[in-house]
């Protein structure tokens, strides 16, 4: 967790009441905008809370296939892919 706007904030929607009902309301809880926010997910439920709440979204799929593509501003196979195609873009 970082300071505000600092893109750097982690929910885990499990424990906010499922990703339908958490995106905005942790977003207000934390006074966060959600262009400042990323929605990290891999599943449909997941990147459509994002999308819901106005955030962008990362699809995690360690296979690859990535058959929510669409509902995804980015996608990698896991944290490691996601850290080398977003360096240089974090404060």
């Amino acid at each position: 967790v970082g300071p505000p706007g600092s893109k750097r904030m982690l929910f885990d929607f499990r424990h906010l009441g499922g990703p339908r009902l958490a995106g905005a309301s942790a977003l207000e809880r934390h006074n966060e905008r959600p262009e400042n926010t990323m929605m990290v997910g891999d599943f449909r439920y997941d990147l459509e809370a994002g999308r819901a709440a106005g955030t962008g979204t990362v699809y995690m799929d360690p296979t690859g296939e990535f058959p929510f593509r669409d509902l995804a501003d980015i996608c990698a196979r896991d944290f490691l892919e996601l850290k080398a195609m977003i360096s240089g873009h974090l404060p």
